[in-house]
């Protein structure tokens, strides 16, 4: 090796040294990332059960979770119907909500995890 290549090679070192002494140590933010995307994954597990207990309840009522106030021997009318359909669609429409949000957070996450870098005891990790 020539001196030139020698110096080159030791500043590319000290280069190396300072870039690694500058980066704060990443393990708070990897365990506030893995927080984070734990967090995700609990909520989009909470929304599944709400909608299983839901879906449960419909197939449970048998159509009884109408309730119309109709009196014996007459047709209930069609805006009888009404109330009961908007209750269950503004419910399912919260649940799709709060899938989104929860998928939104576990993605954040799982982001954030990506972007704190390599570890320091594999420097030549992707």
């Amino acid at each position: 090796m020539t001196e030139a290549a020698n110096i080159a090679a030791v500043a590319r070192g000290r280069e190396e040294i300072a870039v690694q002494a500058a980066r704060p140590d990443d393990r708070m933010a990897k365990a506030v990332a893995m927080f984070v995307f734990a967090l995700g994954v609990g909520m989009l597990l909470a929304v599944f059960f709400w909608t299983k207990d839901w879906f449960e309840s419909l197939a449970r009522a048998n159509q009884q979770w109408l309730k119309l106030p109709a009196t014996p021997g007459q047709e209930p009318a069609l805006t009888d119907y009404i109330p009961a359909f908007g209750a269950q669609a503004l419910r399912a429409g919260l649940l799709f909500v709060l899938g989104y949000l929860a998928s939104s957070v576990a993605t954040k996450g799982a982001q954030l995890f990506a972007a704190t870098g390599p570890s320091k005891s594999n420097p030549d990790a992707p």
